[in-house]
């Protein structure tokens, strides 16, 4: 017998199912214009000409127009994001909550250290594509960096006790010299580097498994440079992110098919270490579907309807068989 052509059964749906490159949110994904792996030299805050306030609010923006779209690929996309976080190893493997670490497990309940695995950093694999793991781990960390700093700096810019300092400060820097001329250059500048500081700190917990605010109020500030700590307001314990939720929206804004290879290469490697030649190309998957149903000929006359299938209260009796695979 012949095997089936699925191909060809499949193209009727194909057209109609698969995502359109020029729709928002499918195959594209959000990028930041600079170099993600010398951000610690693109950040000059003093170069004026610089690209990298630019290059950092742009890829911030470049995040919001990537969730827009089809609220059903957005759907599937998460799905596919989750499986990639239960099932996929990340450099944070503990996330703390209430002063107690979540220990990662995988979606099966296997604990993460019982599972034999080619890289350490499976989730930053998938972002990233690099077979170095400790550039997966920079680059991903970079993109951290990048929305804390967009996040901290907001903050100093709209608290009115910090943006009073900042121009105090600038002004006994560069009042007598420029004759205030350079006051506002300069207090933009102490703003800028104190959003730096403040998005480093935030690096550091999330990598050690804290979480942070999205965005911070003034009792959740770290860096109280010149200013006593502030008792005031913080923020709600259900707008914090932590190192797996930063993981997913990056895997959430990053291109679809980037994703998928990557997560078929991390399966072929691991497969491979226990079954040396292993090929995800060479097999598939298959679903055996048995129905049996029985109705009563209303409409069709008796010929069409054999007695081998009759009930014995009159009613006919399908029996249908499906496979469907990939």
């Amino acid at each position: 017998m012949a095997s089936r052509n699925f191909e060809e059964e499949d193209s009727p749906y194909i057209s109609q199912g698969l995502p359109d490159d020029s729709e928002p949110g499918t195959s594209k994904s959000a990028q930041y214009e600079g170099e993600l792996g010398n951000i610690a030299g693109e950040a000059d805050l003093y170069d004026e000409e610089g690209m990298f306030q630019e290059n950092a609010l742009g890829f911030i923006g470049n995040i919001g127009s990537m969730l827009e779209g089809d609220l059903i690929k957005l759907r599937d996309n998460l799905y596919i994001n989750e499986y990639i976080m239960g099932m996929f190893k990340n450099h944070v493997p503990s996330i703390k909550k209430d002063n107690n670490g979540d220990t990662f497990t995988f979606l099966n309940g296997t604990p993460r250290n019982a599972k034999d695995t080619f890289f350490e950093c499976e989730v930053e694999y998938i972002l990233h594509g690099d077979s170095s793991e400790m550039t997966n781990r920079v680059l991903t960390s970079a993109q951290i960096l990048l929305l804390r700093l967009g996040a901290d700096t907001l903050h100093v810019y709209t608290d009115a006790k910090k943006r009073q300092l900042s121009v105090i400060t600038a002004t006994a820097v560069a009042g007598w010299w420029t004759g205030g001329a350079g006051i506002p250059v300069i207090s933009n500048l102490i703003m800028l580097a104190w959003g730096m500081g403040e998005a480093i700190i935030d690096l550091q917990m999330l990598t050690s498994g804290e979480s942070v605010p999205i965005y911070k109020s003034s009792g959740d500030w770290k860096l109280d440079v010149g200013l006593p700590k502030s008792d005031g307001l913080k923020t709600d314990a259900g707008l914090y992110f932590s190192y797996h939720d930063y993981l997913r929206l990056f895997l959430l804004i990053m291109d679809g098919d980037k994703k998928l290879d990557r997560a078929e290469d991390l399966i072929e490697i691991n497969t491979g270490l226990k079954k040396p030649g292993f090929k995800v190309a060479g097999y598939n998957t298959y679903i055996r579907v048995e129905a049996e149903v029985s109705m009563k000929n209303l409409f069709i006359s008796r010929p069409f309807l054999p007695d081998s299938i009759r009930t014995t209260d009159g009613r006919r009796k399908i029996r249908v068989l499906a496979y469907e695979g990939y």
